[in-house]
């Protein structure tokens, strides 16, 4: 499947709570957060690349920085 057609990572609105949002993945929350825009966009960057929030992780990667 294209990266661009994947819909693993999608965002919902709590349903006890008013202010929240959440990212599911496969029905398990993975992200809440009060501000839907980032997590449109973390969830559009997830659908894209599963491992974004792994990039960078590296202890070469964090001795660079």
């Amino acid at each position: 499947m294209h990266p661009r057609n994947r819909n693993d990572f999608r965002v919902v609105k709590k349903k006890k709570t008013t202010a929240m949002w959440s990212i599911l993945y496969a029905g398990t929350p993975f992200v809440n957060s009060k501000d839907y825009e980032s997590l449109v966009e973390l969830a559009r960057k997830l659908n894209l690349d599963p491992y974004y929030l792994s990039r960078g992780q590296t202890q070469e990667d964090r001795a660079k920085s």
